[in-house]
């Protein structure tokens, strides 16, 4: 019996790349890419496991697979599926918790310096060929409250505290 896998992503190069990465970790598995709803409701009814982003992965999608097992999402929380009436509660739903801390906690910083600096501001005077100074002020010394508890949360909290 073939174990058939459905990667759900709506981009062309991630599904390239799971299908390419996966496929010899796990030869004994079928992957198959569905860009669209459409393409996964095709494969549905013969599949056994799916991997997506949760909102691409919708109730429709799951009540058309009667031979799921298993669903692994690619973010990190879970919260599109704690009320999918469809879902069976036989069928683990798993995530890929730890490994968004250190993107996520960059982005974070990325914008709170932007913010801090007036990025926009500047690149639209720079822009307008407008070159006037203004205060530039720094993190350092500010308070950052951090809401979590997950890796992003640690990873955002040792980035900010070595900038002090």
């Amino acid at each position: 019996m073939t174990t058939n896998v459905i990667i759900r992503h709506e981009t062309t190069e991630w599904n390239e790349l799971y299908i390419d990465t996966l496929s010899p970790l796990f030869p004994e598995l079928t992957f198959h890419a569905a860009h669209t709803l459409d393409d996964a409701m095709k494969l549905a009814a013969q599949t056994q496991v799916i991997i997506g982003i949760g909102p691409w992965m919708p109730a429709s999608l799951i009540a058309a697979m009667p031979k799921l097992e298993w669903i692994q999402s690619l973010t990190t929380g879970l919260d599109h599926f704690q009320h999918m009436d469809v879902l069976s509660k036989q069928v683990p739903v798993t995530r890929v918790a730890g490994i968004h801390g250190p993107q996520v906690s960059e982005l974070a910083l990325m914008l709170m310096m932007a913010l801090t600096r007036r990025l926009p501001a500047m690149l639209d005077a720079q822009k307008a060929h407008q070159w006037d100074r203004w205060v530039q002020p720094a993190l350092l010394h500010k308070t950052l409250c951090i809401l979590g508890l997950g890796s992003i949360a640690e990873t955002l909290a040792r980035y900010t505290t070595t900038l002090g």
